[in-house]
């Protein structure tokens, strides 16, 4: 083959390639983009024009929450599935350290799990984060087999504990302990 067919030849199928990527449905879920469409969507849609991390959210809806600087230089998080769902300026909140602190002093051992969630699954079924007036939380969760699995929901605003669950195994029901101020 010639050198020029050659050369055409791997730039349609570059092409070609391109375009069927671009057009693919998400490999984690329907309702999840690429990370590739995250970033341009956090860029486009929520003025985060420095991306420092792309994290997972588990507690459900599963979201991306996107990290980074906007072009003041302020830090921001920004909840994306198909689309930028909410944006905040993570100044406003306790923040991840705190969280942990506040974790730690429960009970929690340095192997705890921490999310910062927008909307969680729970938020209608758990009272206390419904009543609670916010959107984001911080939740944090013992890993599985720990015993007995620790749980604790809060405020991400105020650093208000919401919610705070044990049980002493993973076919148990978590059981609720008392709301309390940090």
């Amino acid at each position: 083959m010639a050198p020029f067919l050659r050369i055409a030849s791997c730039l349609i199928s570059v092409l070609t390639m391109a375009f069927l990527c671009s057009s693919c449905s998400p490999i984690i879920g329907p309702n999840l983009t690429s990370e590739f469409k995250t970033e341009r969507l956090a860029r486009e849609k929520a003025g985060i024009v420095r991306i420092e991390r792309i994290e997972l959210c588990t507690a459900g809806p599963i979201y991306r929450l996107v990290i980074g600087l906007d072009e003041e230089g302020r830090e921001k998080g920004a909840w994306i599935d198909t689309d930028v769902q909410f944006v905040v300026a993570l100044a406003e909140g306790i923040s991840r350290p705190r969280a942990i602190e506040v974790a730690e002093s429960r009970g929690f051992s340095e192997q705890l799990q921490i999310q910062l969630i927008y909307k969680p699954a729970q938020w209608q079924s758990l009272e206390e984060l419904a009543k609670s007036g916010s959107q984001v939380f911080w939740w944090i969760v013992e890993p599985a087999g720990a015993a007995p699995m620790h749980e604790l929901w809060l405020n991400f605003y105020d650093g208000r504990i919401l919610w705070e669950g044990r049980c002493s195994n993973e076919t148990e029901e978590m059981k609720p302990i008392s709301s309390t101020r940090p």
